[in-house]
């Protein structure tokens, strides 16, 4: 693909927004747009800025707040092993899930086994698997 079908690639995720606008490039895919200069950053105020700025804007953006998350209770492990099983759910829901992008069935995954670990450690079992 040559520079020139990469920047159409590039400009019809543009065209074609996620959730809120919002758009996800690859850090080769933003030097490419910065290099044509088509990026909708204003890189050249990012670069400008200084550490604490950029902390500061950061701080101040509402989409940036990801909460507070206590890392010393993180436990890295393997992934468990994943079994194809048919369920029903709501149409609003799985609708919600599938809006937010690629992945949806990871993420409710991830909600159902929080849901387990936290009944689990609220039962007293305290096991995690």
């Amino acid at each position: 693909m040559n520079s020139t079908e990469e920047i159409a690639v590039l400009e019809k995720k543009l065209s074609v927004p996620g959730i809120n606008g919002t758009v996800s490039y690859s850090a080769d895919e933003v030097a490419k747009l910065r290099q044509q200069d088509r990026a909708l950053t204003d890189w050249r105020r990012v670069d400008g800025m200084t550490e604490a700025e950029l902390e500061a804007a950061i701080a101040a953006d509402p989409d940036a707040d990801v909460g507070s998350i206590d890392w010393t209770t993180v436990e890295i492990g393997l992934p468990h092993r994943k079994h194809e099983v048919h369920i029903r759910l709501d149409s609003d829901m799985l609708e919600w899930f599938k809006r937010e992008g690629r992945g949806y069935q990871t993420r409710i995954n991830a909600v159902l086994r929080t849901f387990y670990e936290h009944s689990r450690a609220s039962q007293g079992d305290g096991k995690h698997s």
